[in-house]
């Protein structure tokens, strides 16, 4: 059993202060509270990941850049907040710091809470497969730049997003890094988002974490992966289970999806509710 520090419970009730407050400030119609009940839902997670492999990238397509415009301002607002809450950003480079990566949930609130700073993994080191990077990356909205330059590297849209999902989504409520909690997180998160941005908020999140899982793009040079070869029921099983092997024993060849900016169809960002055990509609409207 894990020890909460008093520092690391004075940190989640100051960033869920100001998650509060952002709330009431930008979309007072909405209750912030955590996801209960999280369940695995195969079929629907399959469907999610078949859904952004299918999706077509039309970053000038205009109402993928008006959802896009949304979710980018809103987190930036959220960064914002963050940083009002007395969170340091730094860029975690490798090979010049350590400790930027966090294996869990616990090390990055337990190391937030000693150190007031949360490090960020940069997106020009890591941003789907390489060869899509460089064709076509450049152009998504997420790449463009924001207004913040820290210890003199420009953060992206991306960087951005990594901190207030990992902040506001993962260490607030404590929802770990495996399947059910990006599931919780992105509960949480809906709630902090406007509906013009949920959509773009859904396909940077639990869509990729579903293709991951349940569908990941195969390496050219190693064929298709698992899950295209009747490997679900063992994704599935290996996401539930807290005594499962490693994501790389069990996906050796999965990968995160090629970034894209499309239209996700909205059926299946509503149809998340189907991962609370409840089932209760509950989506921020």
């Amino acid at each position: 059993m894990t020890v909460i520090s008093e520092a690391e419970v004075a940190l989640c009730k100051r960033v869920e202060a100001r998650a509060r407050e952002y709330v009431r400030t930008y979309v007072p119609s909405r209750e912030l509270e955590p996801a209960a009940g999280i369940r695995v839902d195969p079929a629907y997670c399959t469907a999610v990941a078949s859904a952004y492999h299918a999706m077509a990238h039309e970053p000038s397509n205009p109402a993928i850049r008006a959802e896009f415009s949304a979710f980018k301002a809103e987190t930036q607002l959220q960064y914002e907040y963050i940083l009002e809450a007395g969170i340091n950003v730094l860029p975690w480079q490798s090979g010049k710091r350590t400790g930027g990566r966090y294996a869990s949930t616990i090390e990055l609130r337990q190391k937030v809470a000693r150190s007031s700073t949360i490090y960020v993994y940069l997106t020009d080191h890591g941003y789907g497969p390489e060869e899509i990077r460089q064709l076509n990356g450049s152009n998504h909205p997420m790449l463009e730049f924001s207004d913040y330059l820290v210890h003199g590297v420009q953060l992206r849209y991306n960087d951005l997003y990594r901190v207030v999902h990992d902040v506001f989504g993962h260490m607030m409520y404590d929802y770990d890094l495996g399947l059910e909690g990006e599931i919780g997180a992105l509960f949480v998160h809906m709630q902090m988002y406007s509906t013009v941005a949920r959509r773009a908020l859904f396909a940077e999140s639990l869509a990729q974490v579903c293709c991951y899982h349940f569908g990941g793009e195969p390496d050219p040079a190693e064929g298709e992966p698992a899950s295209r070869q009747g490997g679900n029921r063992a994704a599935a099983q290996a996401a539930m289970s807290t005594s499962a092997p490693t994501h790389a024993e069990v996906y050796p060849r999965h990968r995160f999806p090629a970034q894209k900016a499309g239209l996700f169809p909205i059926d299946l960002v509503d149809g998340c509710e189907r991962l609370r055990a409840g089932g209760a509609a509950r989506l921020p409207v």
